[in-house]
């Protein structure tokens, strides 16, 4: 009987050791359990665009006019022996530069056309601004064009708020500006000899 008792907690021992020694290896095999990984990466090319507007007198050769060098305007007439009811026009056209983005323009006169102690002839010119289609700047295409700025202005005048002009992408479908100049007939006799050297800006950004 004792013989078999032995042995009979001999076996329980063991099992109880194998137990044991499961739940240790077990456990020891689930901490060592690796995990599978795997990722997908993004990346990307950017690059700025560019944007800006060159001008032309002839509506044919572009090119930049910085604010010291401004474009001489060419008039259909000369301008230079100017009498009382002579009336002048010359366009201005500009464009983007290629490759540049769409935008917009805007006319701006200068406020120095007319000086404010009366000197020169700014103060007794008048003019005006057509948008036109086509080379033609003249009479009739100054009136069948967009006007921009109303014939009879202040040479200080411009466009009003708001009035912009659509520039196309890559020097696309110029903008032509048509600009009218008068000496009125009730010019005084004060104006003779008197000379003007009146500036206009395009400013232009991108859409």
């Amino acid at each position: 009987m004792r013989s078999g008792r032995r042995r009979g907690a001999r076996t329980s021992q063991k099992v109880r050791a194998l137990l044991a020694a499961g739940v240790v290896v077990g456990l020891g095999a689930a901490s060592t359990l690796a995990a599978w990984t795997d990722q997908e990466n993004a990346s990307a090319s950017l690059t700025a665009g560019t944007f800006g507007i060159v001008g032309s007198v002839d509506g044919a050769t572009f090119t930049e006019h910085p604010n010291q060098t401004p474009a001489q305007l060419a008039f259909s007439v000369p301008a230079n022996a100017l009498l009382p009811g002579s009336v002048v026009h010359a366009k201005f056209a500009v464009q983007t530069t290629d490759e540049s983005a769409a935008g917009v323009a805007r006319l701006a006169a200068d406020p120095g056309n007319v000086p404010a102690d009366g000197s020169g002839l700014g103060g007794f010119l008048t003019y005006g601004v057509s948008q036109i289609e086509g080379d033609t700047c003249d009479l009739a295409a100054f009136s069948e064009g967009t006007i921009i700025v109303p014939r009879g202005s202040a040479l200080t005048i411009s466009p009003a708020a708001g009035v912009t002009q659509a520039l196309a992408a890559d020097g696309d479908s110029p903008v032509t500006y048509c600009f009218e100049v008068t000496l009125p007939t009730t010019a005084s006799n004060d104006a003779q000899g008197r000379s003007a050297t009146p500036r206009w800006t395009v400013n232009a950004e991108n859409t």
